[in-house]
């Protein structure tokens, strides 16, 4: 391969234009060169065709007609670096079906009895496009290159050199209606075990989090699933077992490379060592946590799921790792978490103790029983304020209780345990000013009103009181 010809002006405008999904840009850029067509387009080893099956059947269409009769088959079979043809690359596009007729359509042109066809080539993990397919939970596109080998040869087609098997690997993808097609198509499948020793029944054994009783699915999904019908969880297009959305109608099309490092580590595990995350100066140490966690978190829904079970040469997951490097952070959080609940809690029962007691110290006194300042408005807005800054400092003395019983786990700090000592923080700040203006707006009445007083007694001094008093009428 040409590795100058990606640094190029017309390479690098090509690739800006297929980043950014302008497909008549790049198809401009490639047509003024088309001898480019099959030399290396990116890092990845892609050629402009594997690019183009991101795009529209059309596009695929006339990239595959501008190369020469003899070397389209070539053109077919061409890998990237991770030994992926077209037909591995087709299985991501929103339009995988229309992609995989235009393939096909020139396979039958060109398939000789010597040529091995696309859809038995095999990339460097030993996987064929159907197992691509089911790995990643494409079933549509899947059901159609089954369709196109018959059932008859398609058992190779959902197995690996390893062991490993589309079963295991739509399992642990949590691609469970791709995992219940398999199972009705090649029965076999359930009974392998990987290189771990284990079925796919065991590993779904592993996952408990894709159960029904470890799911929290909201009162209203929780009232629809009461309301199935017996026998419904067996259905192939059951709630229990069909996607949120069908992955190859999703948002992105294009699937993450995940590159695994020398010590087997995927991206997620990169992520959750947090070598390269950049730190923010936050408030304490709780917050900096939750931080982490939250891209943690941004990372790890943006993968496909099956990255989430892989173990790196220790044996670890990336949950596993994100559990150890963060122990030492979660011990700090903790006790900075604990120690902030216990000092703001003392403040706020203390605040509702002094507000309490107010409401019993009636400003001014009383006459026969009676408050002095019954009839005024400083005195109601007293009352008012006395009630209001009452109940959020209760309020916060109970959160923060919660957060001093809570047994502050790792992914406690991810949402629940912030959230609750910011609202803590809130009602307490509230609940200070509320008392605040309880407390200072008798001593200002009675300080204006001896000011005003005061004031109106030197008045009479300078001016005749008959003056103040022909004034008075005037107006």
């Amino acid at each position: 391969m040409e590795e100058t010809t990606l640094f190029c002006e017309e390479m690098k405008e090509a690739q800006k234009a297929a980043m950014e999904k302008q497909w008549k840009e790049f198809k401009k850029r490639m047509m003024e060169k088309p001898e480019n067509i099959l030399k290396q387009f990116d890092l990845f080893g892609n050629t402009a065709i594997h690019v183009a099956t991101r795009s529209n059947p059309q596009l695929l269409t006339e990239f595959i007609e501008m190369v020469p009769v003899q070397q389209r088959w070539d053109a077919l079979c061409k890998k990237n670096v991770e030994g992926n043809t077209v037909l591995h690359e087709l299985v991501f596009s929103k339009k995988a079906r229309e992609m995989a007729v235009v393939v096909f359509r020139f396979e039958d042109q060109l398939l000789t009895p010597r040529k091995e066809p696309l859809l038995e080539l095999r990339n460097n993990r030993g996987e064929t496009p159907l197992f691509v397919a089911a790995m990643h939970g494409k079933q549509k596109i899947l059901k159609y290159m089954a369709e196109r080998v018959g059932t008859m040869n398609l058992g190779k087609h959902f197995r690996r050199s390893d062991k490993y098997n589309a079963l295991h690997a739509s399992v642990i993808g949590q691609h469970f209606h791709v995992a219940i097609w398999l199972e009705r198509n090649d029965e076999k499948l359930a009974l392998e075990k990987d290189e771990k020793d284990l079925t796919s029944l065991q590993l779904l054994f592993k996952m408990p989090q894709v159960f029904r009783s470890h799911t929290h699915i909201g009162p209203f999904k929780s009232t629809i699933y009461l309301l199935l019908p017996d026998g419904y969880d067996n259905d192939e297009h059951s709630l229990l077992f069909k996607q949120k959305k069908d992955e190859e109608n999703g948002k992105e099309d294009d699937e993450p490379t995940l590159c695994k490092s020398d010590k087997g580590r995927t991206v997620l595990h990169e992520v959750a060592i947090m070598d390269y995350y950049k730190e923010e100066h936050l408030a304490g140490v709780a917050f900096h946590l939750q931080n982490e966690l939250r891209w943690y978190d941004s990372v790890r829904r943006f993968i496909p799921k099956n990255y989430n079970m892989h173990c790196d040469i220790d044996g670890h997951t990336p949950e596993n790792t994100l559990e150890i490097e963060h122990d030492e952070m979660l011990k700090e959080a903790q006790k900075w978490l604990k120690g902030t609940a216990q000092s703001c809690s003392t403040i706020a029962i203390l605040v509702a103790t002094v507000v309490f007691a107010a409401a019993y110290t009636i400003p001014g006194g009383t006459q026969n029983g009676t408050p002095v300042f019954l009839h005024s408005s400083v005195f109601l807005l007293f009352t008012i304020m006395d009630v209001v800054a009452l109940a959020p400092s209760l309020a916060s003395v109970v959160i923060f209780l919660s957060i001093l019983t809570s047994p502050c786990e790792l992914w406690d700090f991810h949402k629940s345990l912030p959230r609750k000592l910011n609202l803590g923080f809130a009602l307490l700040f509230f609940s200070l000013m509320t008392t605040m203006l309880a407390i200072i707006q008798f001593p200002i009445y009675v300080m204006a009103r001896s000011i005003t007083k005061h004031l109106w007694k030197q008045l009479k001094k300078f001016f005749p009181t008959r003056l103040i008093q022909q004034c008075m009428g005037h107006t």
